[in-house]
């Protein structure tokens, strides 16, 4: 990934960030698990969580479309302590750990938003690194997070 991809990434989960004051941390992975951009708090693993995410969403997708229930728009988890969201963005996943009490539609309003941006970052570098790819070229390293 490229350091412009990174950047535009991170800019996304700063502004989700600035609009969900109960969010204690939010993360963009791609559908393979492997995490791209991450604002999470401190003692989460993101890397980890990336790689759960994109597993719970390609799993509820799957239960989706074998039950005929159509396309999947979001999967959450409630606990004691929060919850976890999970939004599919093309060919990326988000990620969000909430507080106590989230105002869940607020949540979902500003993270479906927030994926329409990943999925049009995430597709118009994949196109470029395709072509790139077809030139010879190697895609660029990602920056360490």
């Amino acid at each position: 990934m490229s350091e412009s991809v990174y950047i535009q990434l991170k800019n996304v989960l700063s502004k989700v960030r600035e609009n969900l004051p109960d969010l204690e941390g939010v993360l963009v992975a791609g559908r393979d698990g492997l995490l791209m951009a991450a604002e999470m708090t401190e003692g989460v693993d993101s890397e980890q969580l990336a790689a759960m995410a994109a597993t719970l969403l390609a799993t509820s997708e799957n239960a989706l479309a074998r039950t005929g229930r159509g396309k999947l728009r979001k999967v959450m988890a409630s606990g004691e302590n929060g919850d976890l969201i999970v939004v599919g963005a093309g060919e990326a996943v988000i990620a969000a750990l909430t507080g106590r009490n989230p105002v869940r539609g607020l949540f979902f309003l500003v993270l479906e938003t927030a994926a329409t941006q990943v999925e049009s970052i995430v597709k118009s570098w994949t196109e470029k690194m395709a072509g790139g790819e077809q030139a010879g070229l190697k895609p660029p390293s990602p920056p360490v997070v």
